[in-house]
């Protein structure tokens, strides 16, 4: 953050690596921040929040997956954010934004095969209407 502050530049945290996990803490250095950029640069940061997930079909999936990250150590220092179907995702994507006032996401697509991370990317798009976007 004090990069940032410096040279007023955009600012993106993770919350998937494994010392990221405490988000009261996370939400907190992000208000300090915030606080402190405005103070130097009379305008507001642009913050990006880094959130890790594997997306699923159904509940019984979902079960199944978090059983198999739980018990698998490649998940220990990357750990997904969200495990769990589209709506669950929509959902848990609207609560990080609202928690943390962000003005983007970057998501890393931790699903196992390249084929499923394509399909995610395109129910995410579908979902958060984003092929009616235009550009400005």
């Amino acid at each position: 953050t004090e990069t940032a502050v410096k040279y007023g530049s955009h600012y993106s945290k993770s919350l998937f690596h494994s010392n990221a996990q405490n988000h009261a803490l996370n939400q907190e250095e992000l208000k300090r921040f915030k606080e402190v950029f405005f103070e130097k640069h009379q305008r507001e940061p642009y913050i990006n929040i880094g959130f890790s997930g594997i997306m699923t079909e159904n509940d019984t999936q979902t079960a199944r997956v978090k059983k198999e990250v739980e018990n698998d150590p490649n998940f220990s220092f990357i750990i997904p954010n969200i495990i769990g179907t589209p709506n669950e995702f929509y959902d848990k994507i609207n609560e990080l934004k609202e928690l943390y006032l962000i003005d983007d996401f970057t998501f890393l697509d931790q699903s196992f095969h390249m084929s499923k991370r394509i399909e995610n990317i395109q129910i995410l798009s579908e979902l958060f209407q984003l092929n009616q976007i235009s550009s400005v």
